[in-house]
Formats: structure tokens, C-alpha cells, sequence
């Protein structure tokens, strides 16, 4: 009975927090600014149904397949969040390939799970429309890092940025983040 109540709150809580995951990805992928208050929600809500995810495999040890695709989805939200914090240079487009990359092994791994682990269509989907799309928002981003006059030697990437695409918008730097975007980052 316990074991049934553990598995019940972990399969909700593993349910709820990656429907938030699901629709927040899209949304700080295109917010046209100020998207770094999404993308923590998104960083919680990917923690918390991996963290939920494990907890489920360590039940049903038969769905330990599935780690691999939890290891890869919390690995590159985490190195998303690493390389936006800490901004080497050229920070940008690793920062969107890491992020979205999160989303595709999420996206893949909610298909897999609900189409079935033999589906070719839930393991090859989810990379086929979102590699092209990764390609894409990631030369961009690089394009415009690399046109930049005046760039800072320090490799402050923020700083040298004065504008970068969400979406189908153009922001100026000032409209990056937020004075305190809730990942310990003030600027």
C-alpha cells in the first residue's frame, strides 16, 4: 500500500512537471526577451521530472532504458544553464544548441514513453524537425556574435552582444535578462 501511494505521488508529480516542461521549452524558445525567468521555470520543471523519472526507474527497474534519455535531457538543460551563466566566449549558440537540445531528448523520451520503445517515429521525429531548426537558430546566433564590433576581451558575451534573435525578433542587449534572473546572476 505504500509502495502504491509512493509510486502514485511520484507518477503525478513526474506527470505535472513535465507538461510544465512541454510548454515551457516552446515558450522561453521564442519569447522575444527577458525569457530567463522561463528558462528557470523550464531548469525546475526538467529537474524536478528527472529527479521523478529516477525515483520511477528505482520502482520499476524495467523503465531503466529511459535513464540514459533523463541523463541526456537534465545534462543539456544543466549545461544550457552553465554556459548562459557563465558565458565563455561564444556563449550564445552553445547556449541555444544545449537548450533545445534538452527539449528534443524531452520530446523523444515523452514519445517513446507514450507511442512505445519499438515506435521509429517517437525516436526519429523529435531530432529530424529539431536538428534542422537547432542548425539554424545556432548560426544565427554565431553569425551575430561574430559581426559584433567592440566585443569585451573579458568574455563577457552580454556585454559584447548588442542584439541576438528569439523567435523572429531582433533584441537589443538591454533586453537580455533580467537585473535578477533568478539564477544567481545580477546584472
Amino acid at each position: 500500500m505504500l509502495e502504491a501511494a509512493v509510486h502514485a505521488a511520484l507518477l503525478t508529480v513526474h506527470v505535472v512537471s513535465g507538461g510544465f516542461a512541454l510548454i515551457l521549452g516552446p515558450v522561453a524558445m521564442f519569447l522575444p526577451k527577458r525569457h530567463s525567468r522561463v528558462g528557470v521555470a523550464y531548469q525546475v520543471s526538467v529537474a524536478v521530472l528527472c529527479v521523478s523519472a529516477i525515483g520511477l526507474t528505482v520502482m520499476h527497474s524495467v523503465l531503466w532504458g529511459l535513464d540514459v534519455m533523463v541523463a541526456a535531457t537534465w545534462a543539456l538543460a544543466l549545461a544550457g544553464w552553465w554556459v548562459r551563466q557563465y558565458r565563455p566566449q561564444g556563449w550564445l549558440p552553445l547556449h541555444v544548441t544545449f537548450m533545445c537540445g534538452s527539449y528534443i531528448t524531452l520530446v523523444t523520451t515523452f514519445l517513446v514513453v507514450n507511442l512505445g520503445l519499438g515506435s521509429v517515429i517517437a525516436w526519429a521525429l523529435p531530432t529530424v524537425i529539431g536538428a534542422p531548426v537547432i542548425a539554424w537558430r545556432s548560426a544565427v546566433a554565431a553569425r551575430q556574435s561574430r559581426g559584433v564590433a567592440g566585443a569585451s576581451s573579458d568574455g563577457n558575451a552580454a556585454q559584447a552582444y548588442p542584439s541576438r534573435l528569439l523567435g523572429s525578433e531582433v533584441v537589443g542587449a538591454e533586453g537580455l535578462f533580467d537585473e535578477d534572473d533568478g539564477l544567481g546572476s545580477r546584472r
